[in-house]
């Protein structure tokens, strides 16, 4: 990696970190004003997050590759993948 990626590694890290600063302010006044409504949010996007997860194990390893869901499939991490 030259001074160039890391630099620019070192601005996206710092980007991040204010970023998600941000979010959870947004968290604590989503969770003050209307709890019920921000809990079932934060529990799709729970289950989004997992569906990410769930992809990006497949991206990390080599051997698999992935096949995308069929149109309509109720939940991508439920797709199946190929060993190479």
């Amino acid at each position: 990696m030259d001074a160039r990626d890391s630099s620019l590694i070192d601005q996206i890290q710092e980007i991040r970190r204010l970023n998600n600063r941000l979010w959870m302010d947004l968290v604590r006044l989503a969770l003050e004003a209307a709890p019920e409504r921000a809990r079932d949010l934060f529990r799709q996007i729970s289950s989004k997050d997992e569906e990410i997860l769930a992809l990006s194990r497949q991206l990390a390893r080599f051997d698999v590759m992935y096949v995308p869901p069929a149109p309509g499939a109720p939940n991508a991490s439920d797709a199946p993948s190929r060993t190479l």
